[in-house]
């Protein structure tokens, strides 16, 4: 049954009351509102819909706050392939000694290698599609701009994208958080910092950048620690509970980390790919050297979009592209990973 309505004691069909423009935009809201779940909602000409139109969050981080990233090198290759040089040396100074055997004895050397690793460029694209009816159709509200929509959603995507995997990576892809060269410590810590008593803190404090130091074979200083986010947000509170007015646990990390590594633009970052959900249960924590000869990424081609094309001159598409490689340590003992089950 068509529904009606009463004007001026008077029932009259939309039809009777609308001209085709008016009544094909109060259809097409209509439709809109029913497919959001809000069907029992009756759409007329005094109802008004919202001139903006609500779109959902994501967590967003921009990669290249914690990896270095290189967008000149790789092009159109396959491959990078990275180059490292190692010494072979007996670096002990007997090494150097000399006795009283004949000049033409022969002499301890120094010798090098060459070790080549290949880098896999990964081709990415992504395509959006639209119709000229779904074009139109769109236009009635006045509000939507499918075309945007879509554009803007695809880029979200490609971002979110991104962002994962340079920095928690997957089975497909090492980021951050899952190279396979970096060793894992799961004794310097045990709990969350902002959990621990001001004896537990103080303790950290002694053993935290003395362990990444030692694990360098005592050639280099971190830079940069990655926490998770829960952790990071708890570190307003005092350092010790007894004298509450002096300092925070995260000023405190801070000066200490600045102090001890010599460096004053140290920093310690929450990123939340680094809670349990994300790490198989256990909480992760990366203290390293944001250093391009520590460790980068290639993006030798960023988000870009070809022009759209139609076959038909009803159904239109184009596609979006970028090239990026995994991330790549190429010191691994310059990273230093810690863990705990939550």
């Amino acid at each position: 049954m068509e529904k009606t309505y009463l004007v001026n004691g008077v029932e009259k069909t939309p039809a009777e009351l609308f001209n085709e423009a008016d009544l094909a935009k109060l259809n097409h809201n209509q439709e809109l509102v029913n497919a959001a779940g809000f069907g029992d909602i009756d759409l007329t000409l005094l109802t008004i819909l919202e001139r903006n139109v609500s779109q959902q969050k994501f967590y967003t981080v921009d990669p290249t706050q914690f990896v270095p990233f290189d967008t000149t090198t790789g092009g159109w290759a396959d491959y990078i392939t990275v180059l490292r040089s190692y010494a072979n040396i007996d670096a002990d100074i007997n090494s150097w000694e000399r006795g009283n055997d004949t000049d033409n004895a022969r002499r301890n050397q120094v010798g090098v290698k060459m070790e080549s690793v290949p880098l896999k460029l990964h081709n990415l694209d992504k395509m959006i599609s639209y119709s000229l009816f779904e074009l139109n159709q769109a236009a009635q509200t006045g509000i939507w701009n499918l075309v945007t929509e879509k554009e803007a959603a695809r880029k979200r995507d490609y971002d979110l994208a991104v962002q994962r995997a340079v920095l928690l990576g997957d089975a497909d892809h090492k980021g951050l958080l899952n190279q396979t060269d970096v060793t894992t410590n799961t004794t310097v810590l045990t709990k969350k910092i902002s959990a621990m008593t001001s004896a537990e803190f103080k303790a950290l404090l002694s053993t935290l950048f003395k362990e990444y130091f030692e694990h360098t074979d005592f050639t280099a200083m971190p830079d940069t620690l990655v926490m998770p986010y829960s952790d990071f947000m708890g570190l307003g509170v005092a350092v010790d509970e007894q004298y509450p007015v002096f300092t925070t646990m995260k000023q405190r990390l801070t000066d200490v980390f600045r102090e001890v590594t010599g460096n004053a633009n140290a920093e310690i970052k929450p990123l939340a790919y680094c809670e349990s959900k994300f790490n198989s249960g256990a909480f992760k924590y990366v203290l390293y050297r944001k250093d391009f000869d520590t460790l980068r990424a290639y993006q030798p081609y960023g988000y870009s979009v070809v022009q759209g094309t139609t076959v038909d001159g009803i159904n239109y598409q184009n596609t979006a592209y970028a090239r990026i490689s995994d991330v790549f340590v190429n010191r691994p003992k310059e990273m230093l990973y810690l863990s705990f089950n939550a």
